[in-house]
């Protein structure tokens, strides 16, 4: 009796200890998700001659991390749909990076892409974010020719 009394406190300390361990790690909370369609709004810091300055988007985060982004900005033909993927940090952040191919709206020919690298704050009730962005411009070999700065805003369609 005194036997499965020991093993029996035994077992409860090691539960309790697992617990607080979980606890402390933040392992028991929920991950924030983004899973859903976003309208954004985004504006550009000092954007190039013909880009407009602020402008929205569409974002549909997909389960496991996918994201894909269209934009309202003119010239719909001068840019493919955007496809990326997020990942979750600490917290309600997240950082996503998408990339899109570049058109001449003319020609149609092939400029090279568009790389975003985002850094996202999500509300505490998961409805809204705010995000500052790095727009990158890159040529069909890949080298970066330009760097655009801008902060971003998104509401969660329901």
């Amino acid at each position: 009796m005194a036997r499965r009394r020991t093993l029996a406190l035994a077992l409860l300390a090691l539960a309790v200890s697992l617990a607080a361990v979980s606890a402390a790690s933040g392992k028991g909370k929920p991950t924030p998700q983004l899973t859903g369609t976003w309208l954004t709004t985004i504006s550009l810091t000092s954007p190039p001659p013909g880009v407009e300055a602020a402008f929205q988007a569409l974002d549909t985060f997909v389960p496991g991390g996918g994201i894909l982004v269209s934009s309202s900005q003119s010239h719909p033909t001068a840019r493919g749909l955007a496809h990326g993927h997020c990942e979750h940090g600490t917290g309600r952040q997240f950082t996503c990076t998408f990339v899109w191919f570049r058109f001449d709206p003319a020609a149609g020919t092939y400029l090279g892409m568009q790389r975003v690298r985002r850094t996202m704050q999500l509300s505490a009730d998961g409805s809204s974010f705010q995000a500052s962005d790095t727009v990158e411009v890159l040529t069909p070999a890949g080298a970066v020719v330009a760097s655009i700065q801008g902060t971003e805003t998104g509401q969660r369609l329901r």
